[in-house]
């Protein structure tokens, strides 16, 4: 199944590292608070928010190396899940879907007949 979250554009990337960035700064903040309590649970707590940092540090990475990817595919596009499915847009906001864009034409001005 193609999945949005494993299609990667500019603008996906974009606001993926936007969302990133503002965890960060949200753990950044409470692991001030944590610095500021001096027990056991402040100490597990500043544990537990150093390695949220660190991964979300390394999904940022990440995210800044497929950028690289998709910056040098013709069509500025990347699907993870299938090579050939595309981000197609859909009506309602922030609903697009990744699938393929598939078009069939018919001759409809003379019928076939076997064995005619």
């Amino acid at each position: 199944m193609n999945t949005r979250d494993l299609n990667y554009t500019p603008g996906a990337i974009q606001r993926r590292i936007e969302q990133v960035e503002a965890g960060i700064e949200r753990y950044l903040s409470k692991l001030d608070t944590a610095d500021r309590q001096e027990d056991d649970v402040a100490e597990m707590r500043t544990t537990r928010l150093n390695e949220r940092i660190a991964a979300l540090r390394q999904q940022m990475r990440s995210l800044r190396m497929m950028a690289k990817q998709v910056e040098m595919v013709p069509d500025r596009q990347v699907s993870l899940t299938d090579p050939d499915a595309r981000a197609m847009a859909t009506h309602g906001k922030g609903s697009g879907l990744v699938g393929y864009n598939v078009q069939a034409a018919v001759d409809t001005d003379k019928p076939h007949r076997r064995g005619a």
